[in-house]
Protein backbone atom coordinates (compact mmCIF):
# COMPACT_ATOMS: atom_id res chain seq x y z
CA UNK A 1 0.00 0.00 0.00
CA UNK A 2 2.87 2.41 0.80
CA UNK A 3 4.24 1.84 -2.72
CA UNK A 4 0.91 2.81 -4.28
CA UNK A 5 0.80 6.00 -2.16
CA UNK A 6 4.36 6.89 -3.16
CA UNK A 7 3.78 6.32 -6.87
CA UNK A 8 0.49 8.22 -6.99
CA UNK A 9 1.99 11.06 -4.96
CA UNK A 10 4.96 11.42 -7.31
CA UNK A 11 2.88 11.14 -10.49
CA UNK A 12 0.22 13.53 -9.23
CA UNK A 13 2.63 16.14 -7.93
CA UNK A 14 4.89 15.92 -10.95
CA UNK A 15 2.02 17.25 -13.04
CA UNK A 16 1.35 20.26 -10.79
CA UNK A 17 3.63 23.17 -10.42
CA UNK A 18 4.18 26.87 -10.11
CA UNK A 19 2.99 30.09 -11.59
CA UNK A 20 3.04 33.26 -9.57
CA UNK A 21 -0.18 34.38 -7.94
CA UNK A 22 -1.12 38.01 -7.52
CA UNK A 23 -1.75 37.85 -3.78
CA UNK A 24 0.89 37.24 -1.16
CA UNK A 25 0.51 34.82 1.70
CA UNK A 26 0.79 36.17 5.26
CA UNK A 27 3.36 33.48 6.21
CA UNK A 28 6.52 34.71 7.91
CA UNK A 29 9.73 33.35 6.42
CA UNK A 30 11.36 30.63 8.48
CA UNK A 31 11.72 26.93 9.17
CA UNK A 32 8.38 25.08 9.12
CA UNK A 33 7.54 21.60 10.39
CA UNK A 34 5.16 20.11 7.82
CA UNK A 35 2.98 17.05 8.31
CA UNK A 36 1.65 15.52 5.08
CA UNK A 37 -1.08 12.90 4.75
CA UNK A 38 -2.17 11.32 1.45
CA UNK A 39 -5.58 9.79 0.94
CA UNK A 40 -6.20 7.52 -2.03
CA UNK A 41 -9.38 5.52 -2.59
CA UNK A 42 -10.49 6.31 0.95
CA UNK A 43 -7.30 4.98 2.55
CA UNK A 44 -5.02 7.42 4.34
CA UNK A 45 -1.32 6.71 4.44
CA UNK A 46 0.97 7.24 7.39
CA UNK A 47 1.71 10.92 8.08
CA UNK A 48 5.11 12.12 6.87
CA UNK A 49 6.82 14.90 8.85
CA UNK A 50 9.60 17.06 7.45
CA UNK A 51 11.06 20.50 8.01
CA UNK A 52 11.45 23.05 5.26
CA UNK A 53 12.69 26.62 4.92
CA UNK A 54 10.08 28.98 3.50
CA UNK A 55 11.56 32.18 2.08
CA UNK A 56 10.00 35.62 1.71
CA UNK A 57 10.07 35.18 -2.06
CA UNK A 58 7.85 32.11 -1.89
CA UNK A 59 5.05 34.08 -0.21
CA UNK A 60 3.92 35.42 -3.60
CA UNK A 61 3.42 31.91 -5.00
CA UNK A 62 1.11 29.48 -3.16
CA UNK A 63 2.30 26.53 -5.26
CA UNK A 64 5.86 27.09 -4.00
CA UNK A 65 4.56 26.35 -0.51
CA UNK A 66 1.56 24.04 -0.92
CA UNK A 67 3.06 21.71 -3.54
CA UNK A 68 5.85 19.54 -2.15
CA UNK A 69 7.47 19.12 -5.58
CA UNK A 70 6.96 22.41 -7.43
CA UNK A 71 8.41 22.58 -10.94
CA UNK A 72 8.18 25.90 -12.77
CA UNK A 73 5.89 26.31 -15.74
CA UNK A 74 3.69 23.22 -15.64
CA UNK A 75 0.45 24.48 -14.10
CA UNK A 76 -1.75 27.49 -14.65
CA UNK A 77 -3.21 28.92 -11.44
CA UNK A 78 -6.70 30.36 -11.37
CA UNK A 79 -9.34 31.59 -8.94
CA UNK A 80 -6.67 32.51 -6.39
CA UNK A 81 -8.26 33.93 -3.23
CA UNK A 82 -6.38 34.80 -0.05
CA UNK A 83 -8.86 36.50 2.27
CA UNK A 84 -9.30 36.68 6.04
CA UNK A 85 -7.01 33.77 6.81
CA UNK A 86 -8.42 31.50 4.10
CA UNK A 87 -6.84 30.43 0.83
CA UNK A 88 -8.23 28.69 -2.22
CA UNK A 89 -7.11 28.27 -5.80
CA UNK A 90 -7.22 25.94 -8.77
CA UNK A 91 -4.24 24.57 -10.68
CA UNK A 92 -4.73 23.30 -14.23
CA UNK A 93 -1.83 20.94 -14.83
CA UNK A 94 -1.04 18.83 -17.93
CA UNK A 95 -2.54 15.61 -16.51
CA UNK A 96 -4.36 16.75 -13.38
CA UNK A 97 -6.80 19.35 -12.10
CA UNK A 98 -6.03 20.45 -8.56
CA UNK A 99 -8.17 22.31 -6.04
CA UNK A 100 -6.45 23.77 -2.96
CA UNK A 101 -8.40 25.01 0.06
CA UNK A 102 -7.39 25.81 3.60
CA UNK A 103 -6.32 28.33 6.19
CA UNK A 104 -3.15 30.35 6.56
CA UNK A 105 -1.77 32.70 9.23
CA UNK A 106 1.57 34.37 9.93
CA UNK A 107 3.08 31.17 11.40
CA UNK A 108 0.92 28.21 10.35
CA UNK A 109 -1.17 26.73 7.56
CA UNK A 110 -3.47 23.81 6.89
CA UNK A 111 -4.49 23.03 3.32
CA UNK A 112 -5.99 20.16 1.36
CA UNK A 113 -4.97 19.55 -2.27
CA UNK A 114 -7.53 17.51 -4.19
CA UNK A 115 -6.07 15.91 -7.34
CA UNK A 116 -8.40 14.82 -10.16
CA UNK A 117 -6.86 13.17 -13.22
CA UNK A 118 -7.97 14.62 -16.56
CA UNK A 119 -8.21 11.22 -18.22
CA UNK A 120 -7.64 7.92 -16.43
CA UNK A 121 -6.19 7.65 -12.98
CA UNK A 122 -6.91 7.75 -9.31
CA UNK A 123 -8.24 10.76 -7.44
CA UNK A 124 -6.18 11.66 -4.41
CA UNK A 125 -6.05 14.24 -1.65
CA UNK A 126 -3.03 15.60 0.18
CA UNK A 127 -3.37 17.36 3.52
CA UNK A 128 -0.51 19.67 4.51
CA UNK A 129 -0.20 21.17 7.99
CA UNK A 130 2.72 23.52 8.53
CA UNK A 131 3.88 25.30 11.68
CA UNK A 132 6.74 27.79 11.92
CA UNK A 133 9.38 26.48 14.35
CA UNK A 134 12.02 29.22 14.02
CA UNK A 135 14.50 30.79 11.65
CA UNK A 136 15.81 28.84 8.67
CA UNK A 137 18.89 26.75 9.47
Amino acid sequence: MQTIFSRVLLLTLAGCSTMAAADSLPLKPGEYRIVTEMTIRGATGEPVTETRCITAGQASNPEAIFNIRPMAGFCKLGNVAIVAGKISYDADCPNTLVKVEGTVSADAYSVVRTHKPKVKGVEAASKFQGKRVGACQ
